[in-house]
């Protein structure tokens, strides 16, 4: 039996720094390309980015270790964070509430004034709510690249839209520009959470924003459109 083969490389892909572990076991090499959570690179790039001198045949698998979204081919697009100040963020102590189905997100949260914000999507294609938290958010792969604490962004060039895209493409029908097209990447950044949505944006399916001085308001207009969402 050969040896498994473990070690750390560090690569600079457009001045994204990133790393990952390569192992023997892991997801076998397709069409000699080694696979990197999803997306792939091919064994030449990796090889020509190792930081010192190991090698690996192409035999060799890379698991993806650092960044829970993948990283398209190399050379790559560097994701692009954008501040969206124009929204009303959250507060230190938001309290977001989310409802979803299949299709839609609703989110409701405070900002910092006391104002309540209630937001509707109307067409979604993915959602992830949970950690990390303001404390762990520097964990977060786009964290260098100018994620905020306490604000809502969009994400251009997303690797995680780039992921979902090339998972879909097993879809017989699968039309990567229809895929991508009109599908934007938010993240909300919250006290105890992070919120991060792909969501589809057209002229008939565009974000619903409102804000609410009232609490009882607030709690009125919440209800209406989870009976709305949810019928």
């Amino acid at each position: 039996m050969r040896p498994r083969l473990k070690f750390s490389l560090s690569a600079e892909a457009s001045g994204l720094r990133f790393h990952v572990a390569a192992c023997k076991k892991g997801v076998s090499p397709v069409n000699g390309q080694a696979v990197l959570g999803g997306p792939t690179f091919s064994t030449e790039s990796a090889k020509s980015a190792l930081s010192r001198s190991e090698t690996f045949d192409d035999n060799t698998s890379l698991s993806h270790s650092a960044l829970p979204l993948s990283l398209t081919r190399l050379p790559m697009t560097l994701p692009t964070v954008v501040l969206l100040d124009s929204w009303p963020q959250p507060g230190t102590s938001p309290e977001p509430v989310v409802f979803a189905t299949d299709t839609q997100l609703c989110l409701r949260y405070c900002t910092d004034g006391e104002d309540i914000v209630v937001i509707h999507f109307p067409l979604v294609k993915k959602i992830q709510f949970g950690w990390p938290n303001d404390e762990a958010l520097g964990g977060h792969p786009l964290i260098g690249l100018g994620l905020k604490h306490y604000q809502i962004h969009r994400i251009d060039n997303s690797p995680w839209l780039a992921e979902l895209e090339q998972r879909n493409a097993i879809h017989p029908r699968h039309d990567k520009q229809l895929f991508v097209e009109h599908a934007i990447h938010y993240v909300f950044t919250f006290q105890d959470s992070t919120l991060e949505c792909i969501v589809t944006e057209e002229p008939f399916w565009h974000p619903k924003v409102q804000v609410f001085t009232s609490e009882q308001e607030a709690r009125d207009g919440w209800r209406k459109l989870i009976n709305e969402v949810g019928t």
